[in-house]
């Protein structure tokens, strides 16, 4: 009986040291990629090749150290190639995850301004800008489609 229970806990032990572990490695991958989105968010570059997102967790975690949700830096990408569906579907789990991430309606305001949907672009703007309006990029756009809706 002793024995069955030592065999127990050493089976319980190896189970959650497995667990630990492969939780850590997501964590330390995560990591890696979190730190080459935000370095091509700040350099305004696309060095990362989504192709090799398959290799990443990108739900675990899923915000990134400056609480922007991991699926908007993606999204970033594929709005930069034109993948629109994808885009709206990923972001919008993206700010399921952050609903207070400016970044992530500003960018899907972005995706409708590139698909010629201007009203639904305005009205995500407009969330964006209700968040922080200190946020200059979200500012400027919003201004600008305000002042183009005011003339026509």
């Amino acid at each position: 009986m002793k024995e069955m229970k030592t065999n127990l806990l050493i089976f319980t032990f190896f189970c959650l040291s497995i667990f630990f572990v492969s939780t850590n490695y997501k964590k330390y991958l995560s990591s890696k990629l979190q730190v080459i989105l935000h370095k091509d968010l700040v350099e305004g570059s696309y060095s990362f090749n989504i192709n090799q997102l398959k290799k990443y967790d990108i739900d675990f975690p899923s915000l990134s150290f400056n609480m922007i949700p991991i699926k908007t830096h993606i999204v970033r990408y594929l709005l930069n190639q034109k993948k629109y569906e994808e885009a709206l579907n990923l972001i919008n789990t993206a700010i399921t995850e952050n609903p207070f991430s400016v970044y992530s309606f500003y960018l899907k305001a972005r995706i409708y301004l590139d698909i010629g949907q201007q009203n639904e672009a305005l009205n995500y703007l407009e969330r964006s800008y209700l968040l922080s309006n200190s946020t200059d990029y979200v500012a400027a756009l919003y201004y600008t489609l305000l002042s183009e809706n005011n003339l026509n």
